[in-house]
């Protein structure tokens, strides 16, 4: 009897461990997918913003525009495929060959 009180208790101790590491590990990751769309908004603004303005944009003696309209594109990509993959992950589906991620 005790025995079997005492599994209980540490299987239930344990059940509430896994549910409080879901929680922490879904909220982690709500967090990291929120900060993403905010620097994704920075980066999309900074795309737009260069483009309206690359004929306005004041140039160094060297001739270059301050902000450099290839790289922007390629980090937003780079966070957009980012933010796809963890959310992807987040959702818990998976393919049924065996690639979470296509």
């Amino acid at each position: 009897l005790f025995r079997s009180i005492l599994f209980r208790k540490c299987t239930n101790r344990l059940n509430l461990c896994n549910i409080i590491l879901a929680t922490s590990t879904a909220t982690i990751t709500i967090i990291l997918l929120q900060a993403l769309d905010s620097f994704l908004e920075l980066i999309e603004s900074s795309i737009e913003y260069t483009e309206d303005n690359s004929s306005n944009i004041l140039r160094p003696s060297s001739g270059n525009s301050l902000l450099n309209l290839g790289l922007l594109k390629q980090i937003k990509d780079m966070v957009e495929d980012m933010k796809d993959r963890m959310a992807w992950k987040a959702s818990g589906i998976s393919s049924t060959d065996g690639n979470s991620w296509q």
